[in-house]
């Protein structure tokens, strides 16, 4: 049963990924919030905003990069297409699917961009 109202402390890093799922050829982005480990499902508050779903995410296998700086959209890309070559040279074979593509910030706004730590997360496809 999950708890009544109840304030939940934020938590590093937000993973950001588009969604071309928006409709009409237009992507939006989704957000997505780690909750503290004190919880579990069956525990976490009832989100007040019926835009936020509680979802729970299965284990699974990712390739990182990180880098610092400001989230830009040409940031994250360049990001993304080294990892894609990083990965590549290695033999890892990642997923292609958009919504396996993922972003995180773990600092907030008011930070200053050279400190700021950020990441690229993009699904490891199991090849076994």
């Amino acid at each position: 049963m999950n708890m009544p109202s109840e304030k939940v402390a934020m938590t590093a890093p937000v993973m950001m990924n588009t969604d071309a799922s928006a409709g009409g050829g237009k992507q939006s982005l989704k957000m997505a919030f780690i909750m503290p480990s004190k919880y579990t499902m069956e525990t976490l508050p009832v989100p007040k905003d019926a835009n936020v779903n509680l979802v729970e995410v299965p284990e699974h296998k990712l390739a990182v990069i990180t880098f610092s700086g400001s989230l830009s959209d040409s940031a994250m890309r360049k990001k993304e297409a080294e990892l894609r070559e990083a990965a590549a040279k290695e033999d890892t074979k990642l997923s292609q699917d958009p919504k396996d593509v993922f972003f995180a910030g773990y600092n907030p706004p008011w930070c200053l961009p050279w400190l700021k730590k950020n990441e690229v997360l993009i699904a490891v496809v199991d090849s076994s």
